[in-house]
């Protein structure tokens, strides 16, 4: 369907890119930056290469006369495929959105407030993002240069807090283990949940098709900065941060600047608005793919519908930790990454091509 909304492709690149390092912020001590972990900067330059190859394929297995997207079917069985499809982009999309607000929620009890206070947070972040997703996708994505100031004055303040903290020691490594490197590049695709995301708001742009320089230049500058936050823990924590469950925060906590004697309420401020760029860019994409299925443009009651279910999935996933546990495997495991981004679009592309061998017959 098309899309009269149109924002610009270095908005989309924002978005996407802000999205993207709210997990970044969020890596664990197995992630960790460190000689033992899988993340380093070598693996984050590899996965990234990894990441624009993928994307690349997806966008040209999805490209045809209307633009880029995984929707754009064609062939006698459109109609019912375009339906399954956007079920699936649907569910996950909104898995996306319940991952984020249960790992937001994970940290803010583990780190500032009880849980009934994080609870009551994530549900609260929730209804935020339901306002700004009301509100256009065009006054959100204006916003997101504001939210790239806002991303970058913090790292840059927790960078310099922390100068008399780094240690070149720190960055000796291990002899180079290829499983590990491996593992780290892997890792980097499979948690990457911006690529499906990618292919399905290019339809909302002004431009048709996805250039090199477009998709370089997000996965350059999610490296960029991945790279800039591993290098900055690394360097201050070492061996120390692996301990730790969330080692930007330990970082940021132990950075001092001017009279601030530490610059956790400046993490603080970075995940609020990470995680609420991340849950506006999927509620919208959960609310347009009830407008794909519905054939007419988004509004505001499907906006608040899904929101509504948003927050009763939400409210399942924190009081039942069976659920939390099995919703961060699912996301972590790579199948929505590789189904939304590869599979998708692979089986896209055959319809077109029988389509189009058919109508050559006839």
């Amino acid at each position: 369907m098309e899309k009269k909304v149109k924002i610009s492709p270095f908005q989309l690149t924002v978005l996407l890119t802000l999205s993207r390092m709210f997990s970044v912020m969020a890596y664990a001590p197995e992630a960790a930056a460190l000689p033992q972990g899988k993340v380093s900067l070598l693996t984050t330059l590899l996965s990234a290469l990894a990441q624009y190859g993928v994307v690349m394929v997806a966008a040209s297995w999805c490209t045809g006369p209307k633009g880029v997207s995984p929707l754009f079917l064609s062939g006698k069985m459109a109609r019912p495929v375009h339906l399954i499809f956007s079920g699936f982009y649907w569910a996950f999309s909104v898995l996306v959105c319940v991952y984020t607000l249960l790992h937001f929620a994970w940290f803010l009890s583990t780190s500032f407030y009880g849980y009934g206070e994080a609870v009551a947070m994530a549900l609260v972040l929730a209804l935020c993002g339901g306002f700004a997703v009301s509100q256009g996708l065009e006054a959100f994505a204006r916003a997101g240069a504001v939210f790239a100031f806002v991303l970058l004055a913090g790292l840059l303040a927790v960078a310099v807090g922390l100068w008399k903290e780094y240690d070149l020691l720190n960055l000796v490594r291990e002899p180079f283990n290829p499983l590990g490197t491996a593992q780290g590049v892997w890792q980097g695709l499979s948690m990457n949940l911006e690529l499906p995301a990618l292919l399905l708001l290019m339809p909302y742009t002004r431009r048709k098709r996805l250039t090199s320089r477009m998709a370089a230049g997000w996965l350059g500058a999610v490296a960029a900065l991945s790279g800039s936050v591993i290098l900055m823990t690394t360097l201050s924590l070492g061996e120390y941060g692996g301990y730790q469950m969330f080692p930007v925060f330990a970082a940021a906590s132990s950075a001092r600047i001017l009279m601030l004697q530490h610059l956790d309420a400046v993490f603080m401020a970075i995940w609020v608005l990470l995680g609420f760029v991340r849950i506006t860019v999927f509620l919208f994409l959960a609310s347009s793919m009830w407008g794909e299925i519905l054939r007419r443009e988004v509004d505001g009651r499907m906006v608040w519908a899904n929101t509504g279910a948003l927050l009763l999935l939400c409210l399942w996933g924190l009081l039942a930790e069976k659920a939390t546990t099995e919703i961060f495997r699912m996301t972590g495991s790579g199948f929505p990454v590789l189904a939304g981004a590869v599979a998708i679009p692979l089986l896209g592309r055959l319809m077109r091509g029988k389509a189009g061998t058919r109508q050559d017959e006839s």
